[in-house]
């Protein structure tokens, strides 16, 4: 059992210019990538006025950290959303 409070200050200290960059790492503008996520088309304009969240700022670094290493994060996404994601997760190959 947890005797603290945990802490509430932000996980992520990334401004809207990094997050931006990530997103282009990724091969994707603002508006695919908020498509991509199931978001609002302006949400990462959004990002100048009221900054990134921490949820975001961690799916931009983890994706470009698979994208780094040979992984196509955007077609993972893809795959979760469509609830396709079980089977490649599993290694099972259906194609």
């Amino acid at each position: 059992m947890l005797k603290n409070k945990p802490e509430t200050t932000s996980i992520s200290s990334m401004t809207p210019d990094e997050a931006k960059s990530l997103i282009e790492q990724l091969g994707l503008n603002g508006v695919e990538f908020s498509s991509l996520m199931g978001f609002y088309k302006n949400r990462v304009t959004d990002f100048n006025r009221k900054g990134v969240p921490d949820n975001i700022a961690i799916i931009l670094k983890l994706s470009v950290e698979l994208k780094g290493k040979g992984v196509d994060p955007i077609e993972i996404i893809r795959k979760i959303k469509s609830g396709d994601a079980q089977d490649s997760m599993s290694g099972e190959n259906n194609d």
